[in-house]
């Protein structure tokens, strides 16, 4: 139980709703609940290990009490309502300081509010000064509160979590575009499609005048030889190498560029370097190197950057390291080690950068390791060229500073505090430190006396902006105060707060640095672990909706062959012995399709991507087409199958036909499935009206087995039946309620069910509809094939869906090609005109997508204007509405009927006839 308390507080933690503002829907809901149940108070409260938050509240000022003076305890351990119609005759309460005090609770009613992992993180609950009782339908409304309740807190997360996100690709592009070099991306024949604002810093070239120009037109022209060579690389397969070049500015200034190319894709990623600086300096260290070459002190020759670009015999006398092991490398990180002065080293960068000669004493190691104290003495070199080199002229010193290494000791009267303190100089060597600091640190005071804390105690985890934040305040002789993650001696990650104090003497100047320093370890772990539990929901709702959407598909792939090879089959005269096989194999593969359809839709509404579609319907077609599809299912039943329909309904309505066909033919499909005999009825009625809209209420009724009370509500749960006897005699994935009761609650409406056990059952259901601009429906014709005659590509990877697509092209009269991958489709589409391209979007090597956007690309108008329709078993990821921004035209779901897609591409055939639907 400890454990499954833990979990649950950590999902509650998840969702930062504590002690937060209040909130608008909240508060509606609250105030509904009073409305709903006639009680004078109602609350939403999250309650966590020690008390009962009151996020919205109606009819009372309370705002949290402790969790164990709370009724809401006793609600989160059961997953039902928990009512107490008198407080004063139920054992639990009876004696609660709320049930005998003033103002007394004398009714209480109270549901669990539970998230999508099946944790309770609090309750929405009613109560009141008087006892009372709910009916069903209040029970039910505030069951649907409960749920809307936690629908709102799940829409806060992932809000929030989408807003991070956004924040995070924003700082990625803005780094991007900010580089200090040129990034550009080409296609294969090396125009460039994109490049970032470098280049304009850079060259001087504005982005625009990039696009559609190859480098060789920005190189200078005695490198064009050198150039052209590279593009013959280009054409031999070579899909990696670096060259140096020079290339012209706007300006016609020359400057070297190091440029790495990489393919990927068939695109060129290429990164140019400016090292106009390095070649010069190159050129230069010659005549610089010739000045030291016979002086007994260490020389060191400089670029602009700091950096080493030669040294003389001496320096590798007094370090042991010689040229090739520094070039390029900055003094302080060759001769840098664990007791060097930093700060120091950091003032000596710091003067070098502003050019400005300096003089320091500093303990450095040698290549053997072994400690050495030195004398830098920094010069800069007069140049003409601007290009800010720098002698340095380094001195061992190491008897001199042995000397006067001997230092005077601080004791505090803090030896034996809990907290750490340490005690240093003006220098920020080590003076003193007691014992706790030891302990936390698994340094004796010996070990560090004399030395610079500095980086020895930095980690993975180490937080330098922290430590940046506390070295400028040191140098502005301010206290400062961090948190900071440091590493003990034996590696062990140690969380301290660090409060530093300087001690200033009558000129101003620092004396001493006093911190005193706290474990805050415990703190940190814990805070630690509710970031790694927030990403780990975060990658999880990533995790489902890319398996959804590759589930749909692979699922609807081959369903489409299936059915579509059924269909052909059947149409091509099967012999009769064949006949009631292909028709078995047709109706299996639809109810295939059926249930895959109920598992999607139940996903989609659960991540909220179902949207309502409007259009003028006719509800008496379509309840006689909803009956006359099911009517098959009535052999071996006896009973019969009735419409009863209200003549005042209005003849056409503005409604989705498709989701409202799924919400009936899944409520009748259920009473047929569970009735033998007697009577299942379809029930139409208008319940009001007005000039705009008509409620109409819509009931299924049924003679069937029924349902038992104690089951009516765990009916509508995903995955669930009323009973295992009735899985294993029905079957059925129990989705079908599922989705039916989620698609009622997108027309806003709620469904209701009344059963008794043995007799028969019924669910019935309001809906407010737009009343169509005109009541006369277009009268359905015919389909009917007329020829077309076109070229037309089909790119999908199944062999088998495109052996369909084949014999259903062929049919129309249209002469088809046909691609296995993205790549294929797009060489295809550069040596054929087509008239049409379906592309599959999931394939190997490239998918249909980045195929798509290759053929876009292409300068000549054809490639822009030529229909390119998507064929995809599944809609999540697809911006809908945003597909001419991607390259695609339109888009089509599998699996298809041959008259859907029949519809689908004869618009952009450009025939004259039109197709009625």
């Amino acid at each position: 139980m400890i454990i499954l308390e833990e979990e649950r507080l950590k999902a509650l933690f998840a969702y930062n709703l504590l002690d937060t503002e209040a909130e608008k829907q909240y508060d509606a809901i609250t105030n509904l609940a009073c409305y709903i149940c006639n009680t004078k108070m109602a609350v939403i409260s999250l309650i966590d290990d020690h008390r009962m938050w009151i996020k919205s509240k109606a009819g009372t000022d309370l705002c949290e009490i402790p969790k164990n003076l709370s009724f809401c305890k006793y609600t989160i351990r059961q997953n039902s309502l928990l009512e107490i119609p008198d407080t004063l005759l139920d054992e639990r309460v009876k004696n609660h300081p709320f049930v005998t005090g003033e103002n007394a609770v004398r009714y209480y009613a109270g549901i669990a509010l539970i998230n999508p992992e099946g944790y309770a993180l609090g309750t929405i609950c009613v109560f009141d000064e008087v006892p009372n009782a709910l009916n069903d339908k209040q029970k039910q409304a505030l069951q649907f509160l409960a749920e809307e309740t936690v629908m709102h807190m799940e829409a806060f997360k992932k809000n929030r979590e989408l807003k991070a996100l956004v924040e995070k690709q924003q700082q990625f592009q803005s780094l991007f575009n900010n580089s200090g070099e040129i990034h550009c991306i080409s296609d294969r024949e090396g125009k460039i499609a994109f490049i970032n604002g470098s280049a304009e810093q850079l060259l001087g070239y504005k982005a625009e005048e990039f696009l559609g120009r190859s480098l060789l037109d920005f190189c200078a022209p005695n490198d064009q030889q050198m150039m052209q060579n590279l593009q013959q690389s280009f054409a031999r397969g070579e899909d990696k190498f670096e060259f140096l070049t020079k290339m012209v500015t706007k300006n016609g200034d020359i400057r070297w560029f190091s440029i790495n190319n990489v393919n990927q894709n068939n695109l060129w990623l290429s990164n140019a370097r400016d090292v106009t600086k390095e070649i010069l300096a190159e050129r230069e260290l010659k005549q610089l190197s010739l000045v030291a070459s016979h002086v007994n002190s260490g020389v060191i020759i400089n670029d602009a950057n700091n950096k080493i670009l030669w040294v003389n015999k001496a320096f590798k006398k007094i370090t042991g390291f010689d040229l090739a092991e520094v070039k390029g490398k900055k003094l302080r990180n060759v001769l840098v080690g664990e007791q060097s002065d930093k700060k120091l080293l950091a003032f000596a960068e710091e003067q070098s950068n502003l050019k400005t000669a300096f003089q320091i004493e500093v303990l450095g190691y040698k290549k053997s390791t072994e400690p050495i104290w030195l004398s830098i003495v920094n010069s800069i070199i007069p140049d003409d060229n601007e290009t800010g080199k720098s002698i340095e002229i380094i001195e061992d010193v190491s008897e001199r500073k042995q000397a006067d290494a001997e230092m005077q000791t601080l004791s505090v009267a803090v030896q034996k505090s809990a907290a750490g303190v340490l005690v240093r100089d003006g220098g920020e060597r080590v003076i003193w430190m007691n014992e706790a600091l030891e302990q936390l640190l698994g340094w004796q005071l010996h070990e560090l006396k004399g030395l610079v804390l500095t980086d020895q105690f930095y980690g993975e985890k180490t937080n330098l902006e922290q430590i940046k934040i506390a070295k400028q305040a040191v140098l502005q002789k301010k206290p400062y105060e961090i948190e900071a993650a440091l590493y003990s001696k034996t590696g062990k990650l140690v969380w301290l707060s660090i409060y530093n104090n300087p001690l200033l003497d009558d000129q101003g100047n620092v004396s001493r640095q006093l911190s005193i320093m706290t474990d805050i370890t415990l703190r940190k772990n814990a805070e630690q672990e509710l970031i790694r539990t927030r990403e780990e929901a975060v990658q999880l709702g990533r995790a489902k909706e890319t398996f959804i959407s590759v589930m749909s598909h692979e699922i609807r792939t081959p369903i489409n062959a299936i059915i579509g090879m059924s269909r052909i089959l059947l149409e091509e005269n099967p012999a009769p012995a064949q006949l009631d096989h292909l028709n078995i194999l047709k109706f299996s593969s639809e109810n295939l399709l059926k249930l895959v359809n109920d598992v999607l839709d139940f996903t989609k509404m659960e991540t909220g991507n179902m949207q309502l579609e409007s259009a003028p319907v006719n509800l008496k077609e379509l309840a006689t087409q909803t009956l006359h599809t099911l009517s098959f299912k009535l052999e071996n039943k006896k009973f019969d199958l009735n419409l009863v329909l209200d003549p005042l309904i209005p003849e056409v309505v503005m409604a989705d036909s498709t989701r409202l066909y799924q919400i009936l033919i899944n409520l009748l499909g259920n009473a047929i499935k569970f009735t033998e005999q007697g009577e299942v009825k379809l029930s139409i009625q208008l319940e009001q009206e007005n000039t705009e809209a008509a409620l109409i209420s819509f009931c299924v009724s049924d003679t069937g087995i029924g349902i038992q009370q104690d089951k009516l509500q765990s009916i509508f749960e995903a995955y669930t039946q009323a009973s295992t006897d009735t899985t294993r005699k029905y079957g059925g994935t129990g989705l079908g309620l599922t989705v039916t009761k989620k698609l009622i609650e997108l027309h806003q409406s709620t469904i209701e069910v009344k059963s008794e056990y043995g007799k028969g059952s019924q669910f019935c259901f309001k809906i407010n509809f737009e009343k169509a601009a005109s009541q006369i429906q277009k009268p359905v014709n015919t389909f009917s094939y007329k020829p077309l005659e076109a070229n037309v590509l089909v790119a999908d990877d199944n062999q088998i869906n495109r052996m369909l697509a084949k014999k259903i092209l062929v049919k129309w009269g249209i002469e088809a090609d046909f691609a296995a991958t993205g790549i294929e489709a797009y060489e295809m589409a550069m040596v054929k005109d087509y008239d049409l391209i379906l592309m599959d979007l999931h394939m190997p090597v490239m998918d249909g997508l980045e195929a798509t956007k290759m053929i876009r690309k292409q300068p000549q108008e054809k490639y822009k204007s030529i229909p390119i329709i998507a064929l995809t078993g599944s809609e999540f990821g697809l911006d809908l509405e945003n597909l001419h921004q991607e390259g695609l035209t339109d888009h089509f779901l599998k699996p298809y009927t041959p008259e859907g897609l029949y519809n689908k591409i004869r618009p952009y055939l450009h025939q004259t006839e039109t197709v009625v639907p």
